[in-house]
């Protein structure tokens, strides 16, 4: 095998192990690491300054970095249920202000259709609560709501306000269950390498991970202005008879 240098991150595929479903996310892997390393122990030689080291073992992990998070994947990773294209409410939190001339309403249409049957919050800037109307409010810190708009008095004319409803749309949705054991997969990252003497020639690679599952923590990422990329890192396990943990073929 020729000196090669890397010339993308690869793509990644989960197979699990318990029921052969399979995960694919081709175009935002960022980067890929793999490692090894010996376990050993040390026994004394009552006749020598150097202890016997013995190889017991061996642990590995892989790095993967995306430049986006991806539900799907995160969910497969945790042993969670992943749903996609349902229709279920989903809540917003929206600041508004109260118009200074009547009609007293803000009109929420654009923010889809609200969900029946759930109860809206709102609140004034100091988070005190208003009181939900069932006739055209009269008095400060009452509102009513029909369909999208919501009505308030001329009182509260100018006044921000803070606003919790629900509307129905077609989602994706990930549920974490109250306990779960990290399933093990096959992954599969496959990509492409070029000659080190002459990068014009490419080859495809690809490398076969027999048993891995999720270690350490794995979480979102955190939700800021500033875009961020996802990482998460798995652990070897011990292959499937007659499977190697590490399997990396490249073309000839």
């Amino acid at each position: 095998m020729a000196g090669l240098v890397f010339l993308k991150a690869g793509d990644i595929k989960l197979v699990a192990h318990k029921d052969n479903k399979t995960y694919m996310q081709p175009g935002v892997v960022e980067s890929v690491e793999d490692s090894m390393s010996l376990k050993t122990a040390n026994l004394p030689d009552g006749n020598s300054a150097y202890d016997f080291e013995l190889v017991t073992g061996s642990d590995g992990q892989v790095v993967v970095n995306l430049s986006s998070f991806q539900p799907h994947i995160y969910a497969a990773l945790i042993g969670a249920e992943y749903k996609g294209g349902e229709e279920l409410g989903l809540q917003r939190i929206l600041s508004r202000t109260v118009p200074t001339t009547a009609p007293y309403e803000i009109d929420l249409t654009d923010e889809g259709t609200i969900t029946a049957g759930f109860t809206p919050i709102v609140h004034d800037a100091t988070d005190s609560p208003f009181v939900k109307s069932e006739t055209t409010p009269s008095v400060a810190g009452e509102f009513g709501v029909s369909g999208n708009v919501f009505t308030f008095s001329s009182a509260d004319a100018g006044e921000a306000v803070k606003i919790n409803f629900e509307i129905t749309t077609t989602i994706d949705q990930v549920t974490v269950p109250d306990e779960t054991n990290y399933p093990v997969y096959e992954m599969t990252v496959a990509g492409e390498a070029a000659m080190i003497d002459d990068q014009s020639v490419v080859k495809r690679d690809a490398t076969i991970f027999d048993a891995i599952k999720l270690t350490g923590d794995i979480s979102k990422p955190k939700r800021s202005k500033d875009p961020a990329g996802w990482s998460f890192t798995m652990k070897f396990c011990k292959p499937r008879p007659g499977n190697k943990a590490v399997d990396y073929r490249v073309e000839s």
